[in-house]
């Protein structure tokens, strides 16, 4: 992330203050501050390290095609500065299909694990894994987690087209044949175009250097 605060006065002490929204983010921050006045400049530099009471990431395939199977690695880290006892629920929809997985870990503190989670591409489109996880935890220091993240879901296959072209005559009507045979349903687009005049298709019969 980069981030850049709108200049502030500094107190008589020496301090200022300055508030930022942290987005969604685990890692080392490093803080650049310059002052000036009309007479003087100086500058200094610091690093912050950011991290959640439970680190969580999921490994999983930037996209899938329908019929795939992968399993998705989910590394957990404890970093709470105690030892938690966690309920954790994996699930998924949309165009992946799984078992749903609940299971209690245990993690001393600074302890990392991995969990397991299988699933498949059934159909195109967008795929959803949900992470649920609780702990009680000791007072102030309990644990509420939910996070989401997608896979795109592709066709195993290239796109096709498939034209049918029909002069239709006074007091006449046309329905075009079933040009669907062998395609995935869930991803096919169909365009209607009428016309008083021939449709010529030039890009289909030139090449662009």
């Amino acid at each position: 992330m980069a981030w850049q605060s709108q200049p502030v006065r500094v107190s008589a002490d020496g301090s200022a203050e300055i508030e930022m929204d942290l987005p969604d983010f685990n890692g080392k921050l490093r803080w650049m501050a310059v002052v000036y006045s009309d007479q003087a400049y100086g500058h200094a530099d610091a690093e912050t390290t950011v991290v959640d009471k439970l680190v969580v990431q999921l490994s999983r395939p930037r996209f899938m095609a329908v019929g795939d199977q992968s399993v998705l690695s989910l590394d957990l880290n404890n970093q709470s500065g105690a030892e938690q006892s966690l309920d954790l629920r994996l699930t998924a929809e949309g165009g992946l299909t799984a078992t749903e997985r609940q299971t209690a870990i245990s993690l001393a503190d600074k302890q990392k694990t991995t969990v397991l989670f299988s699933v498949a591409a059934q159909k195109s489109g967008q795929g959803k894994v949900s992470l649920t996880v609780k702990s009680d935890g000791s007072a102030g220091n309990g644990i509420a987690l939910e996070n989401d993240w997608t896979v795109d879901i592709r066709s195993a296959y290239p796109a096709v087209t498939r034209k049918a072209q029909q002069v239709i005559g006074p007091e006449q009507s046309w329905e075009p044949e079933d040009m669907l045979e062998g395609l995935d349903r869930a991803s096919v687009t169909a365009q209607l175009t009428l016309s008083s005049q021939p449709l010529i298709d030039a890009d289909s019969h030139l090449n662009s250097c």
